[in-house]
């Protein structure tokens, strides 16, 4: 073999994962493990519905006899789907809400798209809103649901917000990325920063600039532990930038790592409060 097929094979095994990578900053790549599943709650009707073009997957669930009066809106994390978020949704179902769950786009039972962003996230939620009627919901997201969450409530009126694991900024949130792939930036720094350089209003939507202009009830949770999205780079940028705010609740979990928040005492005892918290402000 001459040293110029060597070249061209290293060459070509670069370009290859390269890609591959792209595509994981992009889109859901374990897109065909979270298509099976169900939604299941006590005491709940569930009806199970797609937006179309593109077919986005979503849930209503109400209580058994009852008009609606109240909803919050669940956002699962990347590579998930609607059932991700049903620890969280038992706990609002509790309170007399009523839950709408939705597939991302490429996740979970909703149609693949070629790239996956937040924002595209918070659109076809605020359809799906806009097509049953629903006004004025608490919206509770994890991860990258918490990013669709913040856009979401930049588009909508709501009652309150809840964000799990949000990121302050866009690059940053790269960076989580590259560490939790384990991936040598020297080698594939440049595909972030390509990303980066799409026609997007990356600055101008990062949860780190919309938060301080916004006044609903807020609810950041992030994880001790989280060493994708570091505490001290996003949760405590996003604080900082908020100043003073009010109507402002948070809690750093003690031991859990990102997106596992739910998982760790006191939890249900904090959601619960927040929850009472906003229904006394109506």
């Amino acid at each position: 073999m001459t040293l110029l097929s060597i070249l061209l094979w290293v060459v070509g095994i670069y370009l290859f994962i390269a890609i591959l990578i792209f595509y994981a900053l992009v889109n859901n790549i374990f897109f065909f493990r979270s298509s099976a599943y169900d939604i299941e709650i006590e005491g709940g009707e569930v009806e199970s519905l797609y937006l179309e073009d593109p077919r986005i997957r979503y849930h209503l669930v109400t209580h058994q006899g009852q008009t609606p009066t109240k909803w919050v809106i669940l956002l699962h994390s990347w590579g998930r789907n609607s059932a991700r978020m049903m620890t969280r949704g038992r706990i609002y179902f509790q309170q007399g809400y009523s839950l709408l769950l939705v597939d991302a786009p490429g996740h979970g039972q909703s149609q693949w798209v070629p790239v996956i962003m937040g924002t595209d996230y918070a659109k076809y939620t605020k359809q799906i809103c806009d097509k049953h009627q629903i006004t004025q919901p608490v919206v509770h997201g994890l991860s990258f649901g918490s990013i669709a969450a913040v856009l979401f409530a930049n588009q909508v009126e709501v009652r309150a917000v809840v964000a799990e694991a949000l990121i302050s900024n866009f690059e940053e949130m790269y960076e989580g990325f590259f560490r939790s792939l384990h991936l040598p930036k020297p080698l594939y720094g440049w595909i972030p920063w390509l990303i980066l350089q799409f026609g997007f209003e990356w600055d101008e939507l990062a949860p780190v600039n919309l938060l301080p202009k916004s006044d609903y009830p807020l609810f950041l949770i992030h994880g001790a532990e989280d060493t994708m999205f570091y505490p001290e780079k996003h949760y405590e940028q996003n604080l900082v930038a908020m100043g003073d705010r009010d109507k402002l609740f948070t809690w750093i979990v003690p031991g859990s790592p990102h997106s596992r928040m739910a998982r760790y005492d006191g939890y249900t005892d904090k959601l619960n409060e927040f929850i009472e918290y906003i229904d006394q402000l109506q």
